[in-house]
């Protein structure tokens, strides 16, 4: 006769949670958002856009003195300067890697020191993993 798999309890030693997964965690809209500094220039843009939007807010109200209009100033300005901060800063970002990249290829000693930077960040990242399974474990 064939045994019913026996249930695990606490006696015996095993946990009730479920094994940990090899996947990475999923990224929701939410994750992104707590954490918008590991987007190169949200911020900048981001706050660019917000200050300038109620820059455009303030000017349109006090020319029109109509809510509705000064409203979709705002937005409109908002959309515009943070679209132009965002490529201006990506574009000087890009430069600037590609600058950094020539110059680590220049020098043969700045190969080693790559490597140990991108295997640094590596095990950063992997700790960070790491860190999250916890906090979702608890």
């Amino acid at each position: 006769m064939a045994q019913p798999p026996k249930e695990s309890t606490a006696s015996d030693g095993a946990s009730s949670a479920p094994p940990p997964s090899l996947l990475p965690p999923p990224t929701s809209a939410n994750s992104i958002l707590m954490n918008p500094n590991r987007i190169p220039c949200f911020r900048k843009s981001f706050l660019t856009g917000l200050l300038f939007g109620g820059f455009g807010w303030a000017a349109a109200f006090l020319i029109k003195k109509d809510a509705k209009f000064a409203f979709k100033t705002s937005i409109v300005t908002f959309a515009v300067l943070s679209s132009i901060v965002w490529v201006d800063c990506r574009t000087k970002f890009a430069r600037q890697k590609q600058l950094i990249a020539a110059s680590m290829d220049a020098h043969p000693n700045m190969k080693s020191e790559r490597e140990l930077y991108r295997d640094r960040a590596m095990r950063l990242e992997e700790e960070e993993l790491a860190s999250r399974k916890r906090g979702e474990a608890q």
